[in-house]
């Protein structure tokens, strides 16, 4: 390069920096206009409805007895299991199942738990002592 001589470069990039400022302010300029009148004649937006008021989860249902139908279905254990507990003596009548009124076989979920978990006493009881308690 010689001094005092621009090459067609440096003009280029000196006429250039002027014009593409100038070129971004206007745009800028016809960008801001053009909101602003897409803002005037649009509709105003409504407030966001109110969400939908949702109860408070209620509490699962806890039943003290269930039929032995229900409990198999959700044990996965059979009649005949829950029988053969019962002739055991596994399973005590009044504590773990009963027969109700109506002769059906009713379970305790929560004694079966307990049971199941090795928390229950009343099961912990040799059934002759048991006997001599009462």
């Amino acid at each position: 390069m010689h001094a005092g001589r621009a090459t067609a470069l440096e003009q280029f990039l000196f006429d250039y920096q002027p014009a593409q400022a100038e070129a971004a302010a206007s745009f800028r300029r016809r960008l801001a206009a053009l909101l602003d009148q897409q803002r005037a004649a649009a509709p105003p937006i409504a407030p966001a409805p109110l969400p939908i008021p949702i109860p408070p989860a209620s509490p699962v249902m806890s039943l003290e007895w269930i039929r032995l139908g229900r409990h198999c279905e959700l044990s996965g254990d059979t009649p005949d299991e829950v029988h053969a507990r019962r002739r055991k003596r596994q399973w005590l009548d009044g504590v773990q199942s009963v027969v109700g009124p109506d002769g059906n076989l009713w379970v305790s979920p929560a004694a079966v738990n307990a049971w199941v978990s090795g928390t229950d006493e009343s099961s912990k009881v040799p059934p002759a002592l048991r006997a001599r308690e009462k």
